[in-house]
């Protein structure tokens, strides 16, 4: 048995602005909170006793704060244009050492050719990106963050007598009357 759960809720603000008639200065800047819940279960059973089985669940739920910046700029002058596009993103989960962070940059540039009607025209354009992702955070969970570790010790303690009780008995058909 698997059950996954995910919620999110989050805010996003555009600022626009013309500074002058061919530059166009935006950004969009976003918080959002997603959380993620994942539940595991199985049930252990033995040959001997196929009714009587061990159901062993686990229920983990991690949620972060993310946010994210997107700054925007658009030069154009006589159809010849500039777009410089960056997305930089901050994770902030609990459980890593310092945020995860991510930066991408698009410079594109192009030029529209108008077409005989007025409103129409095309646009040719070429760019390239840069990616810079931080990997190298670190962190960790202890086991009652991960789940709930009430009554583990006696499962344990019961799993072990179980193997010890299984080990007997083929001990005891392994030494059997026909070991000779």
């Amino acid at each position: 048995m698997t059950m996954r759960t995910s919620e999110a809720s989050g805010l996003n603000i555009r600022p626009d602005i013309w500074l002058f008639p061919f530059l166009n200065v935006y950004g969009i800047f976003a918080k959002s909170q997603p959380s993620t819940s994942v539940g595991l279960g199985f049930m252990l059973r033995t040959r001997q006793v196929p009714e009587q089985g061990r159901n062993l669940q686990h229920q983990s739920k991690v949620r972060r704060d993310d946010i994210w910046f997107w700054p925007y700029t658009t030069l154009g002058v006589r159809g010849i244009w500039i777009a410089l596009d960056m997305n930089f993103t901050w994770n902030d989960i609990p459980q890593l050492s310092k945020p995860a962070f991510a930066y991408v940059f698009g410079p594109r540039f192009g030029k529209s050719i108008k077409l005989k009607k007025p409103e129409r025209s095309i646009a040719f354009w070429v760019g390239g990106f840069r990616l810079a992702l931080n990997s190298g955070t670190s962190g960790s969970l202890k086991l009652n963050e991960l789940m709930s570790t009430d009554g583990l010790q006696a499962k344990v303690d019961n799993g072990v007598q179980q193997v010890r009780t299984i080990g007997l008995r083929w001990k005891s058909w392994w030494n059997g009357p026909y070991s000779h």
